[in-house]
């Protein structure tokens, strides 16, 4: 299993639509959060079912259930500020992680 590194590449901003998105959900009643190796904590967001569980399972990441997104705002105005938001992770070929970030 190799963790999650997150850190900013890239200064673009794109327009995200996080509705209908995914979350795995863990066995404590809360989204599964991802430590960045610093001081950051994530929660991954997914488009699809399928990107979902194939992160999930390359991580190794354990999910009880899966939520969706009905209402960005007051989806992510449920975390403190210092949480932040990861869409659809992905690992290059040379093991690095990427994914876009949700800017509140």
């Amino acid at each position: 299993m190799e963790p999650f590194e997150p850190r900013r590449i890239s200064d673009k901003v794109l327009d995200i639509d996080i509705t209908d998105h995914l979350i795995p959900w863990g066995e404590y009643g809360q989204p599964m959060y991802v430590n960045s190796g610093g001081n950051s904590l994530f929660v991954p967001i997914f488009s699809t079912r399928d990107k979902l569980r194939e992160v999930c399972e390359k991580f190794g990441l354990n999910y009880v259930s899966i939520k969706k997104i009905d209402d960005p705002i007051e989806f992510m105005d449920c975390f403190p500020e210092s949480i932040r938001f990861m869409v659809d992770p992905w690992q290059t070929e040379t093991g690095t992680v990427r994914f876009k970030e949700v800017l509140r």
